[in-house]
């Protein structure tokens, strides 16, 4: 963009034609608003939202834009996010869990965008009988246990899921999930918790006030702004996302997107 300008300069100052100099100018203000699609989950609270704000598309969004890259979002469920970016019909998509499986077939760039926790969680006012503690070998019957369609989750948790002691019951959200907990149609909800997300927020969210309790930890993953395997400006588009962030970190701008974002409780109950 910055050549453009100086022979744009150079021929207005030479009595160039204007036809050439508007010519020259089009394409100026063309390289100047480059932009690019990444999909964002539409019910990650608080990284992402349905209405497409979100500590992490907000993040995304300034590091792209030190970059003089505009970042159009598309908002999807996330199983959707997942899919586009390994077909290559996005750039990226956030917020993906670093896995075997999504390190096969996406590319993360260098920076991550938070250290997950995940837990099994019951509803505390009811019976445990379903889930009396956390050996599958112990439990009684077959519990019915909520994940969100396409998560990506700890390895524990998916050799849980592997043993066939558990009912696994997916479902469209946390929100979508912690009202089945509620309502007693899951015995269990598998919840990520990090530096944002918080067991108050996702209740709130959800509209949810009985008792939740924390059964069983579950280890960790982390989170990243996944890029497309299949596109060949995904190395360029990664390596410009780690030079923007790395600038969001130097200025403090980061550390106060995520302070704006913490135990933020600012809007209806999810969805």
């Amino acid at each position: 963009m910055n050549w453009i300008r100086t022979v744009v300069a150079g021929l207005f100052l030479r009595g160039a034609p204007l036809t050439l100099v508007l010519v020259l100018v089009l394409m100026a203000r063309l390289a100047a608003a480059e932009t690019v699609t990444i999909a964002a989950e539409d019910a990650f609270p608080p990284w992402s939202l349905p209405d497409g704000r979100g500590a992490g598309n907000e993040i995304v969004q300034e590091a792209f834009r030190r970059q003089g890259v505009t970042v159009e979002l598309a908002v999807v469920p996330y199983a959707r996010c997942r899919r586009a970016v390994i077909t290559g019909d996005v750039a990226a998509c956030l917020s993906m869990g670093a896995n075997e499986v999504t390190r096969r077939d996406v590319m993360l760039p260098t920076p991550s965008l938070a250290q997950i926790r995940a837990v099994l969680v019951t509803d505390g006012a009811r019976s445990q009988a379903a889930l009396p503690g956390c050996d599958p070998a112990q439990w009684p019957q077959r519990p019915r246990i909520g994940i969100v369609n396409g998560y990506e989750y700890p390895a524990e948790w998916d050799r849980i899921a592997a043993s066939g002691r558990a009912e696994v019951v997916t479902v469209q959200s946390d929100s979508a999930g912690l009202r089945m907990l509620g309502a007693g149609r899951l015995d269990g909800m598998v919840l990520l918790f990090d530096q944002l997300r918080t067991p108050d927020g996702l209740m709130h969210r959800a509209g949810q006030s009985f008792p939740l309790s924390q059964l069983c930890p579950l280890g960790g993953i982390t989170t990243y702004l996944g890029f497309s395997a299949s596109r060949p400006d995904s190395a360029a588009l990664l390596r410009r996302f780690e030079d923007g962030y790395r600038a969001l970190q130097a200025d403090g701008t980061l550390d106060a997107i995520l302070s704006r974002w913490r135990d933020r409780e600012d809007g209806p109950p999810g969805h």
